[in-house]
């Protein structure tokens, strides 16, 4: 009889006549003497135009919550490119994008059509915490501490961090971020406060005017007199502080310590950036003598930031193997595992993570309060023939029709993975299998054309001819599993009935290699 002819066998109707054939003609029993495939015209098969060559590539594989990243692409023998995932809309052949800022991990994917074919790229970027936002900081000042009953006095305030500020107390309404006031007159001791809002929360301030009665022994007439108030005696490094003062029977004053030079017999004034204990002073002159007034400042230094490192044992592996990871911070308070594991994590430790089949990024942040640090460890995962397995690419594998391919070895990372990690006994036998997923791919990509679909539908029943020989007991089961996996979405299963559409009635020849020569790869290279 004559063995080996197959003639538009799609999806489960292929497996079970090629199942079929196999038992017929031994299973895997070796060697033919057919020659090779050929159309039903006698015909070589058509000249495939080249699938466009795409590049994608990101400025930072990890950035710090609100921060951008810039994506830039280069593509040839394309006709147009399709952003998709989390940037979106036509793309020229050939650029650079800024994006963000970003606010959570984003896959960027990047999908280029031309006359032969659809080529998709993803970059990936993990997006560190952004540390907490800082709290407005408010400070309110009043030109007098004390005044007699019947008297004025000016409030100075201003902010930092806020947005919007309102007066309680013994003034009221909306007010600007920083400005100043006069209030008055007092007949009673007041308090005057402000409320200042902005992303952070919230900060309050106050400040009390004490009212005196006109006594009926005022100061000698010409003696000096000068009163310096300062709006608060500790701050943190890098801070500020107000300072107000007024005088009486003089006609000029100077400033020492930590400010200098010549000010005027009463007002305010803000002084920023203190990094050390200062002290400042006023001295005031008039036909009567001097007087001064000193007040003083301590300087609070920061905590020191926290740090943490993190380890891996081993920077590659065989596939299915674990490794060790190991961390230690100082000055956190917590820390948190992200990328390929997750989960709070105690300050410093050590974990065998699970089984890896493909490639991992394993990342720690530590903070304590608003500062923040991380640290960062990649893993890289190889098959027992040293092949490089490339990582997992999560939901966004499945978003477009070919999916994820992000080492460009024509085969979606997920289905690479699963073979990896389903038939590790066996090198040959993935080998076999990444071949007909390669053809798999290419069919769908190629489905309008009805010459390179039944093309590459040949390469597909050559595949399965060589997983037939290499398994011959089980080759229908992973075949079935893997067209399982790889029609897994409704576009990815539509695209595949166009394909089948396409497939000319005689579509294989009438004489088919034997199975050992339609393995495209040297069997007697690999261990098993």
């Amino acid at each position: 009889m004559r063995c080996l002819t197959a003639r538009s066998l799609p999806g489960v109707v292929l497996v079970a006549a090629l199942s079929s054939l196999a038992t017929a003609c031994g299973g895997g029993g070796g060697g033919g003497d057919n020659p090779p495939a050929t159309t039903s015209s006698g015909n070589t098969p058509p000249t495939v135009q080249p699938a466009p060559s795409l590049t994608l590539s990101t400025s930072a594989g990890s950035v710090t919550g609100n921060q951008t990243v810039t994506l830039t692409w280069t593509a040839t023998n394309a006709t147009s490119c399709d952003a998709t995932g989390a940037w979106s809309g036509p793309r020229s052949n050939a650029g650079a994008s800024t994006i963000g800022p970003l606010a959570g991990d984003s896959t960027f994917s990047l999908t280029c059509v031309g006359p032969g074919g659809t080529t998709t790229r993803s970059v990936f970027v993990a997006v560190v915490p952004a540390a907490n936002l800082q709290a407005p900081a408010v400070q309110l000042m009043a030109s007098a501490s004390s005044v007699v009953s019947g008297s004025s006095v000016t409030l100075t305030w201003s902010s930092t961090n806020s947005t919007s500020c309102v007066a309680s107390g013994q003034w009221s309404g909306s007010k600007a971020l920083s400005g100043s006031q006069d209030v008055g007159p007092l007949q009673a001791t007041s308090e005057f406060s402000i409320s200042c809002t902005g992303p952070g929360g919230s900060s309050t301030q106050s400040v009390e005017v004490i009212v005196t009665q006109p006594t009926t022994s005022p100061p000698t007439p010409g003696t000096p007199m000068v009163t310096l108030n300062i709006s608060a005696t500790t701050i943190p490094s890098g801070g500020g502080v107000g300072l107000t003062w007024t005088s009486s029977n003089v006609t000029s004053c100077v400033a020492s310590g930590g400010w200098a030079g010549i000010r005027s017999v009463s007002g305010a004034i803000v002084i920023n950036g203190i990094q050390s204990n200062q002290t400042f002073t006023l001295t005031c002159a008039g036909p009567g003598g001097t007087a001064s007034q000193t007040v003083s400042v301590q300087v609070s230094q920061p905590p020191p930031p926290p740090t943490v490192t993190l380890s891996s044992s081993a920077a590659a592996v065989q596939a299915g193997n674990s490794v060790t990871l190991t961390w230690a911070s100082t000055n956190a308070t917590g820390c948190v595992a992200y990328g390929s594991w997750s989960g709070n994590l105690g300050m410093s430790g050590s974990i065998v993570t699970d089984p890896l089949f493909g490639a991992a990024m394993f990342g720690v942040l530590c903070s304590a309060g608003s500062l923040s640090s991380y640290a960062t460890t990649s893993v890289s995962v190889f098959d027992d023939t040293g092949t490089p397995i490339p990582p997992d690419p999560g939901d966004v594998g499945n978003a477009t029709l070919l999916g994820v391919d992000s080492n460009q070895n024509q085969i979606r990372d997920d289905i690479e993975r699963h073979i990896a990690q389903t038939y590790r006994s066996s090198a040959r036998l993935r080998e076999a299998l990444k071949t007909f997923a390669a053809g798999y791919g290419s069919a769908i990509a190629m489905r309008a054309s009805q010459s390179q679909s039944n093309f590459f539908g040949n390469q597909m029943v050559a595949s399965v001819r060589c997983i037939a020989f290499v398994s011959p007991d089980t080759f229908v089961e992973v075949i079935r599993d893997i067209d399982h996996r790889f029609l897994n979405t409704i576009e990815r299963l539509r695209a595949y009935a166009q394909f089948e559409e396409q497939l000319s009635s005689s579509l294989y020849g009438e004489n088919l290699p034997a199975a050992e020569n339609a393995c495209t790869f040297d069997l007697n290279s690999l261990p098993n």
